[in-house]
């Protein structure tokens, strides 16, 4: 299977898994692993100072921040088809995963004490989503080599885990998005490699 492809099968595959948790929400699995992660993560709230700190980081201003950073370093690098794409890629996933709340209407954990306000509803974490989709892609575009690009997932995951920590997801939700961002990011890079225009190691 050629590397295009296999990325484009395995971005299917993230996003498949993340619809088929979002249809399985009253499951008794899923009820019962969020309430134990809940459980746990409440105990990480003594200190909710880098917690917040790492919901900061995955808001709109620092993500689109990082956005610009790589799109003018994928500029500099004479990329212009990675830097067009990486804004638009996301875009379409921010929209899709807004698209996704709405269809799935999951209301927002009521266990905790919410740490951060939230006016959205819960399922998929756009949080999660978003900055997996940013990361992964930006890391797929700008590293040599796609092995490298794993070390810029940490960002996404200590966001992601900040979510459940602050009250205002449920385990799911994050799961879900970190499997639909990074799902779009795969598919996304794989329709860059497909059309040629970035040439690069795969190992």
């Amino acid at each position: 299977m050629n590397p295009p492809l296999s990325s484009a099968v395995a971005g299917a595959l993230c996003i498949l898994l993340s619809l088929l948790i979002g249809f399985s929400l009253g499951a008794t699995p899923i009820v019962l692993a969020d309430l134990w992660l809940i459980e746990q993560a409440a105990a990480l709230r003594a200190d909710a100072g880098p917690w917040i700190a790492f919901t900061r980081i995955g808001d709109a201003p620092a993500r689109i921040g990082f956005a610009a950073v790589a799109v003018v370093l994928l500029l500099v690098r004479r990329k212009a088809g990675a830097a067009a794409l990486l804004p638009l890629a996301t875009l379409i996933e921010t929209v899709a995963t807004s698209g996704l709340k709405l269809a799935f209407a999951r209301p927002r954990p009521a266990l905790l004490d919410h740490l951060d306000t939230v006016v959205t509803l819960s399922f998929p974490s756009g949080h999660a989503a978003h900055n997996m989709a940013l990361w992964a892609l930006a890391a797929l575009l700008l590293l040599p080599r796609r092995g490298w690009a794993a070390a810029a997932l940490v960002v996404p995951l200590l966001v992601g885990v900040s979510r459940v920590v602050l009250g205002v997801h449920w385990p799911s939700d994050v799961l879900a998005g970190w499997l639909f961002g990074g799902g779009m990011a795969l598919i996304a890079v794989a329709v860059h490699d497909r059309l040629g225009t970035n040439p690069r190691a795969t190992a």
